[in-house]
């Protein structure tokens, strides 16, 4: 298919492609179907009036596959987005909850994706209301869109649970947390 969209140069005329000459080279080096890759019974040349919507379509998913692999690698950064040509760009916002119970590490997640390595103060405070973390993603999703990721981190002891509720019913997904050397962590 790669080989065919290369070779076709299209004439138009009246809103129909004529590709004989580029179906004629490809059949010049293959006996198959460029679409099919199937054996030829025949090589005699049919116009095809879809052939075009084909390629078109077919181009348009190589574009998508693309931007979604380059999307898979990116830089989270603090914050919210700052790029000026991306301030009319539509933004997605994710929303991910910490949920567990105190003393589970939740807090020490959230400061680690902050500073992105983890940190040396290993004496955390409780966590009295739900503290709110914003990054953004360094690429455009499928080229247009603007990821922001918002991370809360709840509290984690039973005086603050409706709080936690609250967050959690507005959240997109959750990461939920325990203490393995602990087996109360996990019933709740």
């Amino acid at each position: 298919m790669e080989v065919l969209i290369e070779l076709l140069i299209f004439s138009y005329f009246k809103g129909h492609s004529y590709e004989k000459s580029a179906l004629e080279c490809w059949l010049k080096k293959h006996n198959t179907s460029p679409l099919t890759n199937n054996q030829l019974k025949s090589q005699t040349f049919v116009i095809n009036y879809n052939l075009k919507s084909i390629i078109e379509e077919f181009r348009r998913q190589q574009s998508e596959m693309r931007s979604i692999s380059n999307f898979r690698c990116f830089t989270l950064h603090r914050g919210r987005p700052h790029n000026d040509q991306w301030k009319n760009n539509p933004k997605l916002k994710i929303i991910i909850s910490l949920l567990g119970p105190s003393n589970v590490g939740k807090s020490c997640l959230a400061s680690n994706v902050e500073y992105g390595q983890p940190q040396t103060n290993r004496i955390h405070k409780i966590t009295l209301a739900t503290d709110i973390f914003f990054f953004y993603l360094d690429s455009l999703f499928e080229d247009k869109y603007v990821i922001i990721l918002q991370l809360n981190d709840c509290p984690g002891s039973d005086q603050f649970e409706a709080v936690s509720d609250r967050h959690f019913r507005q959240c997109h997904g959750a990461i939920v947390m325990a203490d393995t050397t602990d087996i109360n962590t996990f019933e709740r």
